[in-house]
């Protein structure tokens, strides 16, 4: 196995630059996912990785390794696609063996290689059968497993649960989870739903038009985001912004006035000075409401999703596009008349440079 590092790679079409100098540090035996929405570039850089595309600048090297112009088949990866890519002819071990056959492996080799491999992956009883006579996870589980024996030292897995149905989706997370656990390879998922990127990742890197905006720790992104779009692209369901402005910063905190949240100026802890009049966008994740809390909001509330242990207020009050989202647990329902009585700490609550997006600290 071994790390994968990425130093100013540029990609361009003709005149069209698609990726803008990326550099990122993937460690050995890590699982890094590339998260973004459609058209930021996360399949094109992973493509690149895979030598499937060329790369126009910079430098790619895995392990010591520089594979930057090095062919596919040279590159020791493996690639698991959107589409199972099965021979529909070939029975499962047939499929899983073949790339292990074109290398001109001695059979026994082969045969220990797939046999492992289906043991991985809970295979053994579906060896025989061909791909139309197995479900949707069973057929990505075969391509997996054709990665696999290839023994590679990076996986690469190109948006390979987007196929499937919700629940499958759920039961192939965990499977490739425990897979990265017990084979400790280093692994570059990509997809654009941030759920499998928060459950599956020990690295997340959000993308947007080909640039990172930023990696790190799922937690780390969710928690600490260094702007307003990785701050609305992470989490599910996503963060409330409200717009606002600086009346005053004293004591290590930023008085905001925020009108659709409070009545009063909000104290925000912040270090850095913020000048009065500044606008500012409030964020506050849904979860962090609660009726204890010393900040009091009333929020009318227009649809309400019950899901048992958890709940979500909907509240698009004074005619805003958005809806704010508040997360109630329990059976605490803070609802009177279709109103919400609800408050948050505005320790939870983060703020952001409206005109530049960026965080402020």
């Amino acid at each position: 196995m071994a790390g994968l590092e990425l130093s100013n790679v540029i990609k361009r079409y003709g005149a069209t630059q698609v990726i803008h100098g990326v550099d990122l540090q993937i460690d050995d035996g890590d699982f890094c996912v590339f998260v973004g929405p459609s058209g930021c570039g996360k399949s094109t850089l992973l493509r690149m990785i895979a030598g499937l595309e060329e790369t126009t600048g910079g430098r790619m090297a895995i392990g010591d390794r520089d594979v930057t112009h090095v062919d596919p088949a040279q590159r020791g990866v493996s690639m698991v696609f959107q589409t199972y890519a099965l021979y529909p002819h070939m029975t499962v071990r047939e499929n899983m063996s073949f790339g292990l056959k074109i290398g001109r492996m001695a059979k026994p080799e082969i045969t220990r290689k797939v046999d492992e491999a289906a043991r991985i992956l809970k295979l053994d009883r579906y060896m025989d059968r061909k791909p139309k006579a197995l479900s949707g996870g069973q057929r990505q589980r075969v391509a997996i497993g054709r990665a696999i024996v290839r023994q590679p030292d990076v996986f690469l897995f190109d948006e390979p649960l987007s196929n499937l149905d919700a629940e499958l989706r759920v039961e192939m997370r965990v499977e490739i989870a425990r897979l990265h656990k017990q084979l400790g390879a280093t692994m570059v998922y990509v997809t654009h739903d941030q759920v499998e990127a928060m459950t599956m990742a020990d690295k997340i890197v959000v993308l947007r038009d080909g640039r990172i905006e930023q990696a790190g720790k799922p937690t780390d992104l969710y928690h600490d985001p260094d702007n307003l779009f990785v701050a609305g692209f992470i989490g599910s369901p996503r963060m409330n912004f409200f717009e606002g402005r600086v009346v005053s910063h004293s004591d290590g905190h930023a008085f905001v006035e925020v009108p659709r949240l409070a009545s009063q100026p909000v104290a925000v802890p912040v270090a850095t000075r913020c000048p009065p009049g500044q606008a500012i966008t409030l964020g506050l994740r849904p979860e962090h409401f609660d009726p204890q809390g010393p900040v009091a909001v009333s929020l009318g509330v227009d649809v309400l999703e019950d899901l048992g242990g958890v709940c979500y207020a909907y509240s698009s009050d004074q005619g805003q596009d958005t809806p704010v989202i508040v997360e109630l647990r329990g059976q605490n329902r803070p609802i009177v008349d279709g109103m919400l009585q609800i408050g948050f700490d505005p320790d939870h609550a983060l703020i952001f440079d409206t005109e530049t997006g960026g965080r402020i600290r």
